[in-house]
């Protein structure tokens, strides 16, 4: 089995912006839409897609060769699970973490994005989902965030099939287009 990182950012680009796509034309996508412009000025379906896009290309930037096992390794020399926290936070500076790469994926993204030309409108939402571990249900940007990181989000969608198959597993073997367009906003009880 050979994969990259590289390789399953652009799946994971590819599969978001799919389910993007389709978001914008949900029925709710107008109630969204006007949350969306009032919480972050983003009004544009394209800027909105450019969003999820950008957000999958840089969702895994932290990582580093043999990043999880190197977790691991850092929270067994730390001693405890509290101590590889705060070591997270004087590396990073950043609050909340529980994975290094994670953290480290914010830091570096937040140079990589003023190096980027993005629209004005879509360079503050992108640090904020890279800095921000959850944001509430009824937060515009929980959405984006849903789609890179949830039960069944672009990530899953594309590392489960492309390890699948790359294995030559008897799993992987689904439709990504139907996936991504069986998406759709709905607004629970939570917002």
């Amino acid at each position: 089995m050979n994969t990259s990182r590289f390789e399953h950012t652009l799946g994971v680009c590819r599969v978001a912006g799919m389910m993007a796509e389709t978001l914008t034309k949900s029925p709710k996508w107008r109630d969204y839409k006007r949350e969306l412009k009032r919480k972050t000025g983003i009004s544009k379906e394209k800027d909105f897609v450019e969003l999820c896009r950008l957000y999958a290309l840089l969702h895994d930037i932290g990582h580093f060769p043999l990043s999880h096992l190197f977790e691991y390794a850092m929270e067994s020399f730390t001693g405890s699970k509290v101590a590889y926290l705060r070591t997270i936070e004087e590396w990073t500076g950043l609050k909340g973490f529980k994975k290094l790469h994670e953290a480290f994926g914010a830091v570096i993204a937040k140079k990589v994005i003023k190096d980027v030309k993005t629209t004005d409108i879509i360079s503050p939402s992108l640090p904020r989902l890279l800095e921000e571990k959850t944001f509430l249900p009824s937060h515009p940007l929980s959405l984006v965030k849903s789609i890179i990181d949830s039960e069944v989000d672009a990530d899953r969608i594309d590392f489960v099939q492309r390890d699948g198959l790359l294995a030559g597993g008897e799993y992987g073997h689904y439709d990504i287009r139907r996936l991504c367009d069986s998406v759709f906003i709905e607004q629970d009880e939570n917002g």
